[in-house]
């Protein structure tokens, strides 16, 4: 096998450089050698070169790879950034030392605005009370007993992106004072999925 240089004068070489042909005619092929169009071949120079060209695509995907891991790493530090432009708190008159201990966050970072409702509105209330008080294009609402996960935020946001939703809702787990789980899923717990069949018509 013979790998072609440069264009050579033949019908059948037309348009043949750079690829790999049989030449029967050993002379005529030693001329071509000679003259620089033409250049023996071996199987391991097929190898070879089958091996640099695996190397190049792998060095692409890499570069996609490390492109996109990139781009996502980009993302979700704009979505916490966005997140966390402006934490809210509020206590439903709380009897307790919520305020106190809410008080205390917000020493630690100004981004955070306490309000103290006068009297117990109910959590529900509290939520929508809450949310005319922020501008955002994300919203994630917390109880003062949840525990998030580490990546709730991203995982949350990215199933928005994907679907083009309007809302999402996770399942948790319920947990004791030490966080030992007593219950995998709280939906099932409370046969919640069954319930937005019922009310969907699912």
């Amino acid at each position: 096998m013979y790998i072609v240089l440069k264009s050579f004068a033949g019908k059948e070489y037309s348009g043949t450089k750079g690829k790999l042909i049989e030449i029967k005619d050993k002379d005529f092929a030693k001329s071509l050698i000679k003259a620089g169009f033409i250049a023996e071949y071996s199987k391991q120079d097929k190898k070879n070169a089958d091996k640099d060209k695996e190397i190049v695509e792998l060095k692409s995907t890499i570069s996609k790879l490390t492109d996109e891991n990139t781009k996502l790493e980009e993302e979700k530090a704009e979505l916490i950034l966005k997140v966390q432009e402006l934490e809210n708190a509020s206590a439903d008159a709380s009897t307790d030392d919520t305020v106190k201990i809410l008080e205390e966050y917000k020493k630690k970072d100004s981004r955070i605005t306490v309000y103290n409702q006068e009297e117990n509105i109910g959590s529900t209330n509290n939520f929508e009370f809450l949310l005319t008080k922020v501008q955002n294009d994300y919203y994630m609402l917390s109880d003062q007993d949840d525990i998030w996960e580490k990546e709730k935020i991203e995982k949350s946001v990215k199933k928005i992106k994907e679907t083009n939703a309007d809302l999402v809702f996770s399942d948790l787990a319920v947990v004791d004072e030490n966080l030992n789980i007593i219950n995998e899923s709280f939906c099932k717990l409370k046969n919640i999925y069954s319930k937005i069949k019922k009310d969907k018509n699912i």
